[in-house]
């Protein structure tokens, strides 16, 4: 390997003096970078319009030891939505240029220096005055950042970091990709390492051939980062702890932080070693073929030897583990913070040591008494190694999201410019268009119904009837509202930026109002009369797509005719009129829902970060990379557009519309003598109130638990095929004060289920002449269901199948208006119909 490295330094002209240029020394000591999105929650908290670096910074060191430098991320997946390009987003963080330089300061105030990305792919949206390596240079000098990381880059050409010089700012350059040396390496002080983990280290060319250069190994996707930090610990360099991808959480197991906070301690109390002219890769190990490599990190003067060691075996491995020539030196165990008395065998020191199942060592050797400073290290690394990693919990878990709130509105009957959409059991058929992140669990978003959030959403939703916009809100629309309530967001950068002096552009009045927040949005719509709201999702895409399923709101086919004209150029544009492509209409006669402007709808939450799904696509599409934002005009796909601040969440791209929801109508009068129906159930149901004549509710304390109203009539119950069981997790609410045999309860969330293809529940319920209405509360988890439901004298019958939910739990209610011509009763057969997940049975209330 030596004679390696000397040829390879001389063939590929390698020339150390940038790195020792002063600006530059941290880079190689920068153990521990995360990626971070600049939409991290913990990094700024849009209600005070502030940066949270230390908060931010606060967590990582409690999960895993902290960081050494900190790549702020601001461009992809966003990024295409409009014609900004990646400068322009850094531009418009917010506070630029003087907040975001304060918060750089605050980094390098705890220790950390901070990069920005580069895009080289970046080739479509609108470009800048100066060739990009004059332009990122130019922005890190004025924010004072510490370098940049070259996306996609196998290497960086030497002009990025001349551009650098040349304005006295010199600046780490970082790509992601470089795998093998070339002279590159001279400018390059920094990089990335996508590594194969066979069971022998591997050991790193680069790193090898230049110890001052720094890698962060880097493994994004992976729950298990065994392999990347074995492999950084053996090779003396760092670790990418990326947790938030593109706004997906993958948070390191307790073990692996445990793990990190460790080794990284040790790289860093060690860091000389590590860029020393000596390592020596694969240094022999007594239980070397039990799986136990190690590096040696000697110093210059051969004072202090370092060992980083890594237990490649599925065993614990003890005993003797390193043999070196005896001599007076004093040797430590600083993997676990202990002195190390040797064994003199045949004129060797022999070593024996604790080695964990798949887990690290590290022993040092000093010729003298080692310094007070290194008893406190060594202290701290006893602490750290209190309990072994076994003892932390390996099991990754998906974080959970919320759907902020979308209250409804009070109900009005009809509104100017709104088209009433009827009421309706859709079926809500989406999938995220994510460019990364296949199948993963905690990709895309959460919605109400269900246990996780997925790429893939199917679900019936009861909608009730609700009017909407029969055009998105247009610049003079927007202009009555300013006039009328003087709105003017606490966030006003790139507030309507493509207006002048409050005014639209001559000849605009009727494109569609963008470069509105989502808050903006929300505000117009408040403040209408009557008053109104953004579009849940499911609504949008129902009065887009009608129940028929349809790919485009006119039909099956692509027609570019319905549609405007693509922008594929990197000159912003602007918009059509709304009422340009009346062809387009949904099947209720919306008007401009895909093409021109991407439109708000829900805005959902986990505790890293916050985003609305937009929904339509737009007119800008810029071209020359897989890695702009994919459009979205078809009606079964949606965009998650993260959210950091307004400033930054303002687009051209994106508009609104708004909705009111309207009177619930009551049942059509019943012309049969069976009538059904299904709704969204309300979250707290009365029993008492609502069950004038009788009521049921299943499973209070057991599977057999049956709780009636007083002197009511009984509606019964019976399981066809499977075995009830109870649960307490039922979404719906359930309260009654006058039951048998538990008197009151209030706000009971429990039920019953069953599961099986075939199995369910029969209902059961005395039949008179006279109208009576059922309202049966039952749902579905992750299944398929359908009901049936009969008379005894066989005048009548009714069904229904479309209860359908992919991910977690959605409740429905049953609305059945029923009368016999012959006193007898009423059977409802609720069979699940899919062969995963069960259905569930939970309350029943009779009325007139």
């Amino acid at each position: 390997m030596m004679n390696w490295k000397k040829v390879n330094y001389v063939a590929l002209g390698i020339n150390e003096s940038f790195y020792d240029l002063p600006e530059l020394q941290w880079a190689k000591t920068s153990y521990i970078q995360p990626q971070m999105m600049i939409h991290e929650r913990l990094f700024y908290d849009p209600e005070t319009m502030s940066y949270t670096v230390s908060k931010y910074l606060s967590d990582l060191k409690s999960r895993y030891g902290g960081i050494d430098s900190v790549l702020l991320w601001q461009s992809y997946p966003n990024i295409g939505v409009d014609n900004r390009n990646q400068f322009e987003m850094i531009r418009d963080l917010p506070g630029y240029p003087d907040q975001v330089r304060d918060m750089i300061e605050q980094f390098h105030q705890q220790g950390v220096k901070v990069l920005l990305p580069y895009n080289p792919w970046d080739q479509g949206t609108e470009a800048e005055n100066f060739s990009d390596d004059v332009t990122i240079a130019n922005i890190c000098k004025e924010v004072n950042a510490d370098g940049f990381n070259g996306d996609t880059m196998d290497v960086i050409s030497e002009p990025f970091f001349t551009s650098s010089l040349n304005i006295n700012h010199p600046i780490a350059l970082e790509p992601e990709n470089q795998h093998l040396p070339t002279q590159n390496l001279n400018w390059e002080v920094l990089g990335w390492a996508y590594w194969e983990y066979p069971t022998q280290p591997c050991v790193s060319s680069l790193k090898y051939l230049i110890p001052r250069h720094n890698v962060n190994v880097c493994n994004r996707w992976a729950t298990d980062h065994t392999n990347d930090l074995q492999y950084a610990f053996f090779n003396g360099v760092g670790f990418e702890s990326w947790e938030n991808i593109w706004g997906i959480w993958n948070q390191m197991v307790p073990r692996d932080a445990e793990a990190l906070r460790r080794i990284s301690a040790i790289l860093r109390y060690f860091s000389v070693l590590f860029s020393t002219q000596y390592w020596e890769p694969h240094t022999p190990l007594l239980q070397g073929d039990n799986g136990a490599y190690a590096s040696k990190f000697p110093s210059q003067d051969g004072s202090t030897i370092l060992w980083t060691i890594v237990n490649r075996s599925p065993k614990n491995l003890t005993g003797p583990q390193i043999n070196i020539t005896h001599s007076s030196m004093y040797y430590y165990d600083v993997y676990n913070g202990v002195p190390l008395v040797p064994s003199t065998i045949n004129g060797y020191d022999i070593l024996s040591f604790f080695l964990e199942a798949n887990g690290f060592g590290a022993v040092v050797a000093f010729t003298s008494p080692p310094s007070s400073d290194f008893f406190n290290f060594l202290k701290m690394m006893n602490q750290y190694s209190t309990h072994p990693l076994a003892w932390y919990s390996n099991q990754w878990v998906y974080l959970p999201q919320q759907m902020v709130p979308n209250p409804p509105t009070p109900p009005f009957p009809s509104a100017p410019g709104m088209i009433q959409i009827p009421s309706a059991n859709f079926i809500f058929s989406v999938q995220g268009s994510e460019i990364e992140g296949g199948e993963w669990k905690g990709l895309d978003v959460q919605y109400p119904w269900e246990s996780y959030p997925y790429r893939n959403h199917l679900s019936t939703v009861p909608i009730n009837r609700f009017l909407i916009d029969e055009y998105p809100v247009t610049n003079r629309d927007f202009y009555s509202f300013l006039q009328a309530t003087h709105y003017t967001p606490k966030d006003n950068h790139n507030f309507l930026k493509d207006w002048t002096n409050n005014q639209y552009p001559t000849g605009w009045e009727k494109k569609p109002v963008t470069w509105v927040s989502i808050e903006d949005a929300r505000a117009y719509c408040s403040a209408r009369i009557p008053e109104a709201r953004l579009p849940n999702e499911w609504e949008w895409q129902y009065a887009a797509q009608g129940t028929d399923s349809r790919v485009y709101p006119w039909g099956n086919t692509w027609d570019p005719s319905k549609v405007p004209t693509p922008n594929k150029g990197r000159k912003a544009t602007f918009p059509d009129d709304v009422d340009a492509h009346p062809e387009g209409a949904s099947p209720f006669g919306v008007q401009d829902l895909v093409g021109n402007v991407y439109q708000w709808t829900n805005e959902f939450v986990d505790d890293h970060t916050r985003a609305a799904v937009i929904r339509g696509g737009n007119y800008i599409n810029p071209q020359g990379s897989f890695w702009y934002e994919h459009q979205t005009y078809n009606l079964t796909l949606h965009t998650k557009y993260l959210l950091m601040a307004p400033s930054l969440d303002r687009s051209g791209g994106i508009g609104f519309r708004c909705v009111v929801d309207t009177p619930n109508s009551p049942p059509p009068t019943c012309t049969s003598n069976i009538c059904g129906s299904m709704i969204a159930p309300l979250e707290n149901i009365d029993l008492t109130k609502d069950g004038s004549l009788g009521w049921t509710h299943w499973g209070l304390t057991d599977p057999n638990s049956i709780i009636t109203k007083v002197d009511g009539i009984k509606i019964t119950a019976s399981t066809i095929g499977g075995t009830p069981l109870q649960y307490s997790n039922n979404p719906n609410w359930y309260t009654w004060t006058d039951g048998y045999p538990v008197p009151q309860a209030t706000n009971t969330s429990t039920g019953v289920f069953v599961s099986g293809k075939g199995n369910g529940f029969q209902i059961t319920v005395p039949a008179t002449t006279e109208f009576q209405t059922l309202h049966l509360y039952v749902g579905v988890w992750e299944s398929k269901a359908s009901i049936t439901v009969q008379l005894s004298d066989g005048s009548a019958y009714w069904s229904d199948n479309s209860l359908q939910n992919a991910l977690g739990t959605l409740n429905t209610e049953y609305i059945i208006q029923f009368r016999a011509n012959t006193p007898g009763v009423l059977t409802v057969n609720y069979i699940q119909t899919d062969t995963e997940g069960n259905i569930t049975l939970q309350s029943a209330t009779l009325s007139k």
